[in-house]
């Protein structure tokens, strides 16, 4: 995954994997995923991935959610 935050680029498959936590299995709607990351320029980052009914779950219209990432 790439992101640009506050004018920083940040890419998961550039930098380091230092520690991953994750609950469940993926595509559950509880599937909670947290990802510890060290870029090459020294910056630490967090990549979260999470089902429906996680604090990840986004509105999908029709009053139902999806999971996201970010």
């Amino acid at each position: 995954m790439k992101k640009i935050i506050d004018g920083l680029r940040y890419n998961t498959e550039t930098a380091t994997e230092v520690y991953r936590e994750t609950s469940g299995f993926p595509g559950d709607f509880k599937y909670r995923e947290r990802t510890l990351y060290l870029s090459k320029n020294g910056r630490w980052f967090m990549y979260h991935r999470g089902g429906a009914m996680t604090d990840m779950g986004v509105s999908a219209g029709d009053n139902s959610l999806a999971g996201s990432e970010n």
